[in-house]
C-alpha cells in the first residue's frame, strides 16, 4: 500500500476560446472529491479540481496526478478526450475515468464509443460518488491500472481485450447527507472569485419518464434529499462570501425545484438572505411539472425573482402519449397563469421540435392555444438527440422516421495541446409527419415569438387584450412582415433562418471539416458563426434594435385594429407608445450610453399608473390628463450587472448581453419613471 497521498486531479474542463459555457461552480466534482476524501481519509488523497485546459496541463506536466476525473457533458466531451489523450502521452501510468450523462445507455454503442476513446479507462455510468471511491481504494492498495481495467468494478464500464466489463450499479445513495458539504469542507473555496456563480443541490432524482430527457431514467426516479439544516448551513455559508457580488446568480441543480414542501423551508431561508444581503436576487433552475401552488408559494417567498415555466413541450396529445408525458388540465393551466399575472410576472411556456407525430398545423395550434390562455412568453427548442435517452434510441428513430444533423455545440470549441477541438450534438429536424422545410417555417416563427414575447413588448400585450384582439394574430403579423423584410428586424432574422440551415451537417466529422477550415476557423473565432442562434440574435434585437423593435410592434398593433378604434383610443395608444419608446431604451443601457440626467417629461395620459395596474386598471381611456414623469437611469446596478457579465463570460458583448439576458430580464436595462405631477383630468 502507498504512503504517499494520490494525486487526485478533478476536471469540469470549459472552453475559454469564445468565453465559458457555464459560470458556475463545479458542485458535481464537489461532490466526488467530498465523499473520496471521507472514504479513503483526506490524509490519502491530494485532489484539486479545474476548470481550465491551460491550468489542466500545467497540473498534467508539474504536478503529475495518479488519477485524471473527468464531468462529462455534451459541450466539453471532446475536450476531455483530447485532455485525456494529452495525460496519457505524459503519463502513460494515469487512471483516467470519466461521468456524466454523455454516455450511451445501449452495451453495443458503450462498446464503440470506449473502443473509439482508449484513453478513458472507466466510465461511471450512474451517480459517481460510490465508484469513484471504491477506485482509489484499490489504487491506494496498491492494484495497478492493468489488474483493475481486467476485472469488473462496481457501478463503472471498461473495455478489455475487445469485450464490455460492465460492473453492476451499486445502490442509491438515497441518505445522502453521507456525502460531505463541498462547501462547508473548503473544496469550493477557490470559485469564491466573483467570475463563478454559486451552484447547490438540495435533491436528487426526478419521478417523471419523458423519453427525451436524461433523468427520466427508472433507476433515477426516487427521490433523495440532502437535510435542510446542511442546506441551510451551505446558503448562509454562501451568503457570507458573495455579499458584495448581489448580482451572482445562484443555481439549484434539482430536475424540479418548488414542487415539495421542504422547498418552502429551503424558499424561506433564500427569503432571510434576500433581506439580510440582497442576495439572491437572480436564480437558475428549472421549477416541476406539478404542485403548482407550492411552486407559486416558493416564487412569493423568493420575491418572485425566477420565472416559472409551464413546460409543454407538445399540445398534441398523440406526441405527449410517445414522450410518456401528462400536461396539466386546461382549468389548472388557466389557474397558474392567472396566479402568475396577479404577481405581476411573465407567464412562460415552451414547445419542442420536431418530435414525433407533432405537424406544422399542431405546432401552431399549440402556439395559439397557448396565446389564448394567456400566455405572455412561449419558447420552442429544437429537439436534440441526447445519448442514453429513449428517443435517441434506434428503434425510436426507426418508428418515426427522424431525420437528424450535427451542428456545433454554441461556442464551444478551442484548440489546446496544439489540437483544435469542436463539441457537437445530434438534433431531429423532421420526422414522419414533419418536413425539414416544415421546421425552418416553424423555427422561424418561434424565433419571433420568443422576442415578442418578451418584458419589452408586455404592453403591446396589454393594449391586444383591452382591445378585445388576437395575440396569435399579432404575431403571425409581425413574423409575416419580418419573413418579408418589411421590418426594423428582418436583417436579423433573416440572418437567423440562413444560419439556422448553414449550422447543420450529414455527420460529425463535417462539422470539424467545416470549422477547422482556416476562413470559417476565422469567422468562428469573431462570433459570426457557432453561436446559439436564438440567444445570439435575441440579444441582436435588444442591443441593437430595442425600441426600433417596440415602435415596430405599435405599427402592427394599430395595422391589426384598423376601423376598430375610437379617436381617444388612438390618441392613447400614440401616448403610451411615447411612453414605453422612450422609457424602453434598453440598447442605450448595452451600449453604456447612461450619462445623460434626469429628465421630465409631459405626458396627455397617466399611462404608467395604467401599466402598473396590470389588468385591474381598467381601460387606458380613463387615465386621460397632463401627467409630468420623472426619467433617469439607475446606472450604478446596470454597470454592476455587465461587469459581473463580462468578468464571467468575456469581453466579447455580442455573447456577453445574450448570456446576461437569461438571468435579468430587459427590465433591469429600463430607464427608471416616476410620477412627478399629478394626472389633471382632460376636460
Amino acid at each position: 500500500m502507498s504512503t504517499k497521498p494520490l494525486r487526485i486531479l478533478l476536471s469540469h474542463l470549459k472552453h475559454i476560446t469564445s468565453g465559458r459555457h457555464s459560470s458556475f461552480m463545479p458542485i458535481a466534482l464537489g461532490y466526488i472529491a467530498a465523499y473520496g476524501r471521507k472514504v479513503c481519509g483526506p490524509e490519502n488523497l491530494d485532489i484539486r479540481i479545474v476548470e481550465d485546459p491551460n491550468e489542466f496541463e500545467r497540473l498534467v506536466a508539474e504536478w503529475k496526478p495518479d488519477v485524471v476525473g473527468m464531468s462529462h457533458y455534451c459541450w466539453n466531451a471532446e475536450l476531455n478526450y483530447l485532455s485525456m489523450r494529452h495525460a496519457k502521452a505524459m503519463l502513460p501510468d494515469v487512471t483516467c475515468i470519466a461521468g456524466g450523462p454523455e454516455f450511451p445507455d445501449n452495451d453495443g454503442e458503450c462498446i464503440e464509443l470506449l473502443s473509439s476513446h482508449p484513453e478513458i479507462d472507466f466510465f461511471a455510468y450512474g451517480e459517481g460518488e460510490v465508484p469513484f471511491a471504491k477506485l482509489l481504494g484499490r489504487l491506494m492498495a496498491g492494484d495497478t491500472l492493468a489488474t483493475l481495467k481486467a476485472e469488473v468494478q462496481e457501478g463503472l464500464m471498461a473495455v478489455h481485450d475487445g469485450h464490455l466489463l460492465k460492473g453492476e450499479r451499486p445502490a442509491r445513495l438515497m441518505d445522502i447527507d453521507v456525502i460531505p458539504s463541498p462547501f462547508l469542507d473548503g473544496l469550493m473555496d477557490q470559485f469564491f472569485d466573483g467570475e463563478h456563480s454559486p451552484m447547490i443541490q438540495t435533491a436528487r432524482g426526478c419521478p417523471y419518464s419523458c423519453t427525451f430527457c436524461n433523468a427520466a431514467q427508472d433507476w433515477y426516479n426516487k427521490i433523495a434529499a440532502f437535510s435542510l439544516d446542511r442546506i441551510r448551513a451551505e446558503l448562509d455559508f454562501i451568503a457570507e462570501r458573495v455579499k458584495d457580488k448581489p448580482e451572482l446568480i445562484l443555481a439549484i441543480t434539482d430536475s424540479n425545484f418548488g414542487s415539495f414542501k421542504r422547498d418552502v423551508e429551503i424558499a424561506e431561508h433564500i427569503r432571510k438572505l434576500q433581506d439580510t444581503y440582497h442576495w439572491p436576487m437572480a436564480f437558475d433552475f428549472t421549477t416541476g411539472k406539478s404542485q403548482y401552488e407550492r411552486i407559486l408559494h416558493v416564487s412569493d417567498l423568493m420575491q418572485n425573482r425566477f420565472k416559472i415555466l409551464t413546460a409543454l413541450q407538445s399540445m398534441n396529445l398523440d406526441t405527449l402519449d410517445v414522450v410518456k408525458r401528462k400536461n396539466m388540465t386546461p382549468e389548472q393551466f388557466h389557474m397558474v397563469h392567472s396566479e402568475i399575472k396577479k404577481r405581476g410576472m411573465l407567464s412562460s411556456s415552451d414547445l419542442i421540435m420536431p418530435m414525433p407525430l407533432e405537424t406544422k398545423e399542431s405546432f401552431f395550434d399549440a402556439y395559439r392555444m397557448n396565446t389564448e390562455a394567456g400566455i405572455d412568453w412561449i419558447s420552442s427548442n429544437t429537439l436534440c438527440m441526447l445519448k442514453g435517452t429513449e428517443m435517441a434510441s434506434k428503434a425510436c428513430r426507426e418508428k418515426y422516421a427522424m431525420q437528424t444533423k450535427w451542428r456545433l455545440v454554441a461556442r464551444q470549441h478551442g484548440t489546446y495541446y496544439g489540437e483544435t477541438c469542436f463539441e457537437v450534438e445530434e438534433v431531429c429536424i423532421a420526422t414522419s409527419t414533419m418536413s425539414f422545410a416544415e421546421y425552418l417555417e416553424c423555427r422561424g416563427f418561434g424565433f419571433i415569438s420568443t422576442v415578442f414575447s418578451e418584458p419589452q413588448f408586455d404592453i403591446v400585450r396589454r393594449h391586444v387584450r383591452e382591445l378585445g384582439l388576437s395575440q396569435h394574430d399579432l404575431m403571425l403579423k409581425i413574423w409575416g412582415r419580418s419573413a418579408q423584410g418589411d421590418s426594423p428586424v428582418a436583417g436579423i432574422y433573416a440572418e437567423y433562418l440562413r444560419q439556422s440551415e448553414g449550422e447543420l451537417f450529414d455527420t460529425q466529422a463535417a462539422v470539424e471539416e467545416f470549422y477547422a477550415r482556416p476562413e470559417n476557423h476565422a469567422r468562428l473565432l469573431n462570433g459570426e458563426i457557432g453561436d446559439n442562434l436564438i440567444r445570439r440574435f435575441r440579444g441582436q434585437v435588444f442591443s441593437q434594435q430595442a425600441v426600433a423593435a417596440l415602435d415596430f410592434a405599435y405599427e402592427c398593433l394599430l395595422e391589426l385594429a384598423e376601423g376598430r378604434v375610437t379617436a381617444d383610443q388612438a390618441e392613447s395608444l400614440r401616448e403610451a407608445r411615447r411612453w414605453a419608446t422612450t422609457v424602453r431604451m434598453a440598447h442605450d443601457a448595452f451600449a453604456g450610453r447612461l450619462e445623460s440626467g434626469e429628465e421630465e417629461v409631459p405626458f396627455a395620459f397617466d399611462v404608467m399608473s395604467w401599466y402598473n395596474g396590470r389588468d385591474e386598471s381598467g381601460p387606458l381611456v380613463t387615465y386621460a390628463g397632463q401627467v409630468t414623469y420623472r426619467l433617469w437611469w439607475d446606472a450604478k446596478s446596470i454597470r454592476d450587472i455587465l461587469n459581473t457579465g463580462v468578468s464571467m463570460y468575456g469581453k466579447d458583448m455580442s455573447l456577453t448581453i445574450p448570456r446576461i439576458l437569461e438571468y435579468y430580464d430587459i427590465t433591469f436595462f429600463w430607464r427608471k419613471c416616476e410620477r412627478v405631477k399629478a394626472r389633471v383630468a382632460a376636460e
